[in-house]
């Protein structure tokens, strides 16, 4: 999800950019006011994005690592997915189930980690 919202940010950023660049060609001034707030909104979605992102991918570094620490995070980055309805839903209520179950805590003990 990280690596999804990565790219959204990218892309939804360089469309209003390019929105921004064709409002402002314009030689009206109310023209050129509109096309500064796309260009803040822009910046301003991108950057959203961008922190949302942080934490999965620090998670999911994490927990392809078997760090136990990532565990903690990715329960905490589900859990707020569940809020984005529809695929952070059912991302947030998968990953839940999984890094929840008994198997997978096993798989964070120290002592399994060092004989893998």
């Amino acid at each position: 999800m990280g690596t999804v919202f990565i790219v959204l940010a990218v892309f939804s950023s360089a469309t209003l950019a390019a929105i921004a660049y064709f409002a402002r060609q314009s030689q009206d001034p109310d023209e050129a006011l509109g096309a500064a707030i796309i260009g803040f909104t822009s910046l301003g979605m991108a950057l959203v994005l961008a922190l949302v992102s942080v934490p999965c991918i620090v998670a999911g570094w994490g927990l392809l690592k078997h760090r136990r620490w990532a565990r903690i995070i990715g329960i905490v980055v589900a859990a707020l997915s569940l809020i984005r309805f529809p695929l952070g839903t059912a991302f947030g209520a998968y990953a839940l189930w999984v890094l929840l179950s008994k198997r997978t805590e096993a798989l964070f003990e120290p002592s399994s980690a060092a004989s893998a």
